[in-house]
């Protein structure tokens, strides 16, 4: 019995054991640190595409700068509220005898709400300026007759920065031409246009955020 375990009064023996034993101690701890780089940095462009979802039907309209606490323009409104219904709604809409969609008031005025909180204030009324849909309102009927389309979308967004700051996010977000999506290029890999400044509160809307102010990118 005492030849069995000869090996254990072995110092070389004791030697290699904690050789081996910090190295596996060693190779765990690498897998742990990369296994939790992965997880963020995964988690980081999850985050960036679901807000990128979530700005894009904004984003498209190309809007002007406004401040949080100012009006937001009617027109950028209606049409961002519509961009989100055709891009993020599951819901499948009737059709006119001129294959335009005929969409309630109340769906757009619960889509304006979802982007920019509970307390804008939406007048409804025709949209005839814009060059991705053509919308017309019918009063008797509180529905919007549609023909839309997403092909003259002037920008797709890419989200770059993410900061926060107590209820707020800022998102610093490129502006990317479509063509460069009808070629296949990844966002990834495309130098946007130009940057603005996206600001979101917190809200307990089911995107979690609503937007309040855009502003130009300083840098």
């Amino acid at each position: 019995m005492d030849e069995k375990f000869a090996f254990l009064k072995n110092k070389n023996f004791w030697a290699g054991f904690c050789i081996s034993f910090f190295a596996i101690i060693g190779i765990c701890a690498s897998i742990s640190w990369l296994w939790g780089r992965t997880y963020n940095i995964l988690s980081g462009a999850k985050q960036k595409a679901r807000l990128e979802s979530f700005i894009e039907p904004v984003l498209m309209c190309d809007p002007f700068p406004f401040s949080e606490g100012s009006n937001i323009s009617n027109s950028l409104l209606l049409q961002a509220a519509l961009n989100n219904i055709f891009l993020n709604s599951n819901k499948e809409y009737p059709k006119s005898e001129d294959n335009e969609y005929i969409i309630p008031q109340s769906d757009i005025e619960v889509s304006a709400s979802e982007l920019f909180g509970p307390n804008i204030k939406l007048t409804h009324g025709n949209l005839r300026d814009l060059s991705d849909f053509y919308c017309n309102y019918h009063e008797n009927e509180q529905a919007y007759y549609i023909q839309y389309s997403t092909q003259a979308s002037n920008y797709f967004p890419k989200v770059t920065k993410i900061t926060k700051e107590e209820d707020y996010l800022n998102l610093t977000v490129g502006y990317i031409r479509p063509q460069h999506f009808l070629s296949k290029t990844k966002r990834a890999d495309v130098e946007p246009d130009k940057y603005m400044i996206y600001k979101l509160k917190k809200n307990k809307t089911r995107y979690g955020y609503q937007i309040v102010a855009i502003k130009e990118d300083s840098v």
